[in-house]
């Protein structure tokens, strides 16, 4: 919550730092899956599949959404970050098995 009038750029990576971590743990869980044991690589997947489905779910441009304040913010930075959890969410969704079939 933003306490006080705040310009549309401090609303805008306000907003892009919830999304923008969600990408980067979803990263790390995607990037470590392949060195830990076969037994927790699912756990991996799964951690990777759902902070890129958080982000990407945050980053549609609606209502109290964060992806509203930053399309009006900037619809360069909203595209980028949006592609990326689109992408990582395809990937992560692909090795955990939730897009086996």
């Amino acid at each position: 919550m933003i306490s006080g009038p705040a310009r549309m750029d401090e609303i805008g990576k306000i907003s892009i730092a919830g999304p923008a971590t969600n990408l980067v743990l979803s990263t790390a869980f995607l990037g470590a899956a392949p060195f830990v044991p076969n037994a927790y690589f699912w756990i991996f997947a799964v951690g990777a599949f759902f902070n890129a489905y958080i982000a990407l779910f945050n980053l549609i441009p609606f209502g109290i959404l964060d992806g509203f304040k930053i399309f009006h913010w900037s619809k360069a930075v909203w595209a980028l970050a949006f592609a990326v959890s689109v992408v990582l969410t395809i990937i992560s969704g692909y090795f955990s098995g939730f897009f086996a079939y």
